[in-house]
């Protein structure tokens, strides 16, 4: 059933982080990286409410004054991919963050047992730090321990080969 409330989901989620960034001043390449693409996600999602989108815009706005556009690439080719591919140019699928929309950077990252959702490992995780400190990059997705934004379970180290 996840499925059918994974839209919504996944709106919630990206919503909260916008607002939840909107006051921040400063935000690594990353981090605004992966604002764009949920600001880009959101736009093209129906229904969003009129406050988030002009937070969207405003945030969209705000970080691609400042910055270059950044493009994102396939793990295997090296092929520019955009936000709505699934696969690149030469077929290789792209794995996406279910908490940032940035391409997954290879085997190595979180995995929910529940829904099967995979994440980055962001840079305060690899830490034994139990909270983030407040100028962590994306602090504002950061839940300790790591939880699925879809299903709220705890996320899992996943180390096995799923770029099959």
């Amino acid at each position: 059933q996840i499925e059918a409330a994974e839209p919504l989901l996944r709106k919630m989620h990206f919503s909260a982080q916008v607002a939840a960034c909107m006051s921040r001043a400063r935000f690594s390449d990353q981090e605004r990286s992966s604002l764009v693409l949920i600001c880009e996600w959101l736009n093209n999602t129906s229904s969003v409410h009129p406050d988030t989108a002009a937070a969207c815009r405003t945030l969209s706005e705000r970080l691609t004054a400042t910055t270059a556009a950044t493009s994102h690439n396939c793990l295997f080719c090296a092929a520019p991919v955009s936000l709505s591919q699934t696969a690149c140019s030469n077929g290789h699928p792209i794995f996406r963050c279910v908490r940032t929309l940035l391409p997954l950077p290879g085997p190595n990252v979180w995995h929910c047992p529940v829904c099967e959702a995979k994440s980055c490992i962001l840079p305060h995780e690899t830490t034994n730090r139990s909270t983030p400190l407040p100028e962590d990059e994306f602090s504002h997705v950061a839940t300790s321990p790591p939880t699925c934004p879809l299903c709220s379970c705890l996320l899992a180290r996943f180390a096995q080969d799923m770029f099959k």
